[in-house]
């Protein structure tokens, strides 16, 4: 198994072309108990301002983009048990709280391959992400594009979906 040293030498360049293709800022995480921690993030070199994320902060897993793009890929038994453990707060109000639709927003992310966070963790943000995935199943990795929402709108989403799949095929690609 790689080590974080090693996966984030290994994700950080394509960490940065996500950010040089988008101009937002890219996070990259790992899922550790009922959280993921930020592992990696690349800073946008323009236009931008400044996430509350920190590379070393948890996110819970009900309302961030990085969080449900592995959500997505968890056994349900495992899914449960993550959402049963968890203090689940109406963060924003955007925030999904109910256990029923959060499944039903994992569907989503099943169709597409990428989860959306839609101003669930925090006011004027949104993400785009996407889970590594491996022939073995899941990985406890995921990355996303932050923006604030004002230039995240819905039409920009699909630009960057296709920058998040391509991502997402070549990291899983060369990882797995």
């Amino acid at each position: 198994m790689l080590s974080k040293v090693d996966i984030i030498e290994i994700v950080h360049p394509h960490l940065k072309k996500l950010m040089e293709q988008t101009g937002e800022t890219v996070h990259f995480v790992q899922l550790e108990d009922t959280q993921a921690i930020y592992i990696d993030k690349v800073e946008a070199y323009q236009n931008s301002i400044r996430m509350v994320s920190m590379v070393g902060n948890h996110v819970p897993l009900y309302c961030s983009g990085v969080n449900k793009a592995i959500a997505a890929s968890l056994p349900e038994v495992e899914l449960k048990r993550i959402w049963e453990a968890t203090d689940i707060r109406q963060r924003t109000p955007h925030t999904i709280v109910d256990y029923d639709a959060f499944l039903k927003e994992l569907e989503g992310v099943h169709t597409n391959g990428y989860a959306m966070d839609n101003e669930e963790n925090e006011m004027g943000v949104r993400c785009i992400a996407a889970a590594l995935s491996s022939d073995r199943g899941h990985t406890p990795y995921a990355f996303s594009i932050s923006a604030p929402a004002n230039r995240l709108p819905d039409e920009k989403v699909a630009i960057y979906a296709k920058y998040i799949l391509e991502a997402k095929h070549l990291l899983s690609k060369e990882l797995f």
